[in-house]
């Protein structure tokens, strides 16, 4: 029997040996995702023609918790630029305002009712500014999900949950997407 347990465990390993390997040569066919590739959820980055420094044409932010700008010449290659961690948790989205010349980073922190998202700026996406501006739920946005929650709850064509605790009803600001104007790759904002 131990065996045959021990068989069952090797070939499971070699399956996922050859996952693995089938993984690695994927990406050695596919030169846009070897080298520095944008780590975490942070996929989306900036195609900055307008800057004249060509090492600096991408632009993206690195981390999870906390980002740091980065930059790329070629969107493969990235480094880290030497400025101050921007706060967030895991979650960020970038914008570029075209007519402005800005960089907008909305950061995931806590607010009033759980969830927000801080607003930041860049003119040069090395020097960034707090706006000050808070997005977030508010009081109205606790009293409209409480009622979308009893609402849907009184629907008896619907899944009931299991237990429900109206005590933990809360709205907030989980994620907000960037207002973006994508390129033909849908990850690269055209700055």
């Amino acid at each position: 029997m131990g065996d045959l347990i021990a068989n069952a465990v090797l070939v499971g390993l070699g399956r996922r040996a050859k996952a693995v390997q089938a993984l690695a040569d994927h990406i050695d066919q596919h030169p846009w995702i070897r080298g520095d590739v944008l780590r975490g959820e942070q996929r989306r980055r900036a195609l900055d023609q307008a800057d004249p420094d060509s090492n600096r044409r991408y632009k993206g932010f690195d981390g999870v918790i906390g980002r740091r700008p980065m930059v790329s010449p070629d969107g493969i290659h990235w480094k880290l630029l030497e400025t101050a961690e921007l706060p967030s948790s895991h979650e960020s989205n970038m914008s570029f305002d075209r007519a402005g010349k800005t960089f907008i980073a909305t950061l995931k922190r806590g607010g009033p009712f759980g969830c927000s998202h801080r607003i930041w700026t860049s003119r040069n996406f090395t020097e960034w500014t707090d706006t000050g501006v808070l997005f977030h739920a508010d009081e109205l946005n606790q009293q409209l999900a409480k009622k979308n929650i009893d609402a849907r709850l009184s629907n008896p064509k619907l899944q009931q949950p299991v237990k429900t605790a109206p005590a933990d009803y809360n709205a907030d600001i989980y994620n907000f997407g960037g207002l973006t104007d994508y390129t033909r790759d849908p990850n690269v904002i055209e700055a």
